[in-house]
């Protein structure tokens, strides 16, 4: 498998009047994650939080300005606990396509969300011209450590996601992939078999939760490649702002910290 490309992480607010370059009329839709990495070359990304006021509409739309003539691979767009942003994700996602020169990733959530629910979401993106999406099955809203409960009419698993975007459309999926195993997870090896089967359901490419220690996403990338699985895995980094930033990323991942921070 090639070297994954490194990937960086950004945290602003929202979306605000454009100005700057836009795709000239008629343009070709953004190019496709897939192809992208297939390219080679040093690759990264930023992803944004979708706007929750007006404020943050404008800071958002400030960063994605300042971020824009560096040229990333790609950007990407969260999706809310239990899909509370959906809406705000797809707007914000289909406007970077529609004016910048970026190539958006919209986050995408099976919580809360029936099979009607998330193909009418797939329809959404596809109307907006975003063809790249991240398929994730979500964390409970509220409690991130809580049982997970299926919504009675949706869906169980990533990759039971990755299937449906794949039977709907011309998209490219990324799916999560985790150094240091998904806390649900009874094993490594039990976890990087569900990997594999992501990937295996049409998952182009994966994206790693947050990890210090790089000896745990060369295992991951190992493990994959012993079971025969070459999808790219990009190396999720995110810069330590606060130790707040530490505080998330432990109770959402459970992943190791360094003593000296």
């Amino acid at each position: 498998m090639p070297p994954s490309p490194p990937r960086t992480r950004r945290t602003p607010g929202a979306r605000t009047t454009s100005t700057g370059p836009r795709r000239p009329a008629g343009a070709p839709h953004s190019p496709l994650i897939r192809d992208l990495l297939a390219s080679g070359g040093q690759a990264f990304s930023f992803e944004f939080m979708p706007p929750k006021t007006e404020a943050e509409e404008h800071q958002l739309w400030r960063a994605i300005r300042q971020l824009e003539p560096l040229r990333p691979t790609f950007v990407s767009v969260t999706y809310g606990a239990g899909g509370s942003t959906r809406d705000r994700t797809v707007r914000v996602t289909g406007r970077i396509a529609a004016e910048t020169t970026l190539t958006p990733v919209g986050h995408f959530t099976a919580v809360n969300h029936s099979v009607a629910e998330l193909r009418q979401v797939i329809g959404s993106y596809a109307g907006v011209g975003v063809r790249n999406v991240l398929a994730l099955r979500g964390d409970p809203p509220g409690d991130p450590n809580a049982d997970w409960v299926p919504h009675p009419e949706g869906l169980s698993y990533a990759a039971e996601l990755v299937r449906l975007i794949r039977s709907v459309g011309d998209f490219c999926v990324g799916v999560a992939a985790f150094p240091e195993k998904h806390p649900r997870s009874p094993d490594p090896d039990t976890d990087v078999r569900h990997f594999v089967a992501k990937c295996r359901a049409g998952a182009d490419f994966a994206i790693t939760n947050m990890f210090f220690y790089p000896e745990d996403y060369l295992r991951l990338r190992d493990r994959v490649t012993a079971l025969r699985c070459d999808v790219p895995i990009i190396p999720g980094i995110m810069p330590i702002t606060s130790l707040r930033v530490i505080e998330k990323a432990i109770e959402l991942g459970g992943c190791r910290v360094p003593t000296e921070l």
